[in-house]
């Protein structure tokens, strides 16, 4: 069963818990409508597996995971159309252009809206809320389970559906030797990227050749010793107190540490 099929039969219990004459199911169909989001953006974050750590693409919240894709896509939440047609003669467009449908996708404004405010109606309200009477009655939950119930209609009723139109580009990670795979925006100039599986930064830059460059973000860190000259090169990942290395010119070995500069007084 796929997650699409998973968020299909989510949605339908909802509808028919919400249409139940018993108030207290109206939070049972929100919490079928939170699995329901859930199911639409592990769906969605398939497309993007190559691109993420273990640990980014097993997350569960929705709004941080699409979040996370938006890091990677910044049109990872943009609903797109899609039109198709034959070109008699090349360069010029179709006559005829048939419209196949709109790819409609969950927004993070969306998500964020409605899944926590779902949530709170899972919970025994707190003394505090009671007190202050800032609890939501059962009108205003069902309320939101109908407007989120439209949007999820329109989500999972679209001809189209997890699209994704991407140039990417790859290379090994010189400090893990993880492969990295970065989508990038035809238009882009430098594009700052860490890898997945390390944090070490790189910064792609666009050629206009039809080739990218991948270069290492890296700090010069000069040996200790005074009788060395020698400069290491560190990622910002690696530099914190207790890094040791062997200097490659003189092999003695360095650490780093915290230290504390004192500021002469200023008049």
């Amino acid at each position: 069963m796929t997650y699409r099929t998973i968020a299909i039969k989510s949605l339908e219990r909802a509808k028919l818990e919400l249409n139940n004459t018993d108030e207290h199911r109206i939070k049972y169909a929100a919490l079928e409508l939170r699995m329901t989001l859930e199911s639409i953006i592990f769906d969605r974050t398939k497309l993007y597996k190559q691109e993420l750590s273990e640990l980014e693409f097993n997350q569960w919240q929705p709004k941080n995971l699409l979040q996370t894709l938006l890091d990677i896509d910044p049109i990872a939440d943009k609903s797109e159309g899609f039109r198709m047609g034959e070109q008699e003669t090349i360069g010029k467009p179709a006559k005829l252009i048939t419209d196949l449908g709109v790819d409609r996708r969950l927004t993070l404004k969306e998500v964020k809206n409605y899944y926590n405010k779902l949530g709170n109606f899972l919970h025994t309200n707190t003394l505090e809320q009671i007190q202050a009477n800032k609890y939501a009655p059962p009108a205003k939950m069902k309320l939101r389970c109908t407007e989120l119930i439209s949007i999820l209609d329109e989500v999972l009723n679209s001809p189209i559906y997890n699209t994704r139109m991407k140039h990417t580009t790859r290379t090994q990670c010189v400090k893990c030797d993880k492969k990295i795979v970065r989508a990038i925006p035809d238009d882009f100039f430098n594009l700052e990227v860490k890898c997945p599986n390390c944090d070490a930064e790189y910064l792609i830059t666009n050629e206009n050749n039809g080739f990218v460059t991948w270069t290492p973000q890296r700090k010069d860190v000069p040996c200790a010793s005074n009788e060395c000259s020698t400069i290491s090169k560190f990622f910002n990942v690696e530099l914190v107190a207790g890094t040791e290395w062997h200097c490659s010119g003189c092999g003695k070995r360095n650490r780093l540490s915290l230290g504390v500069i004192l500021a002469e007084n200023q008049s």
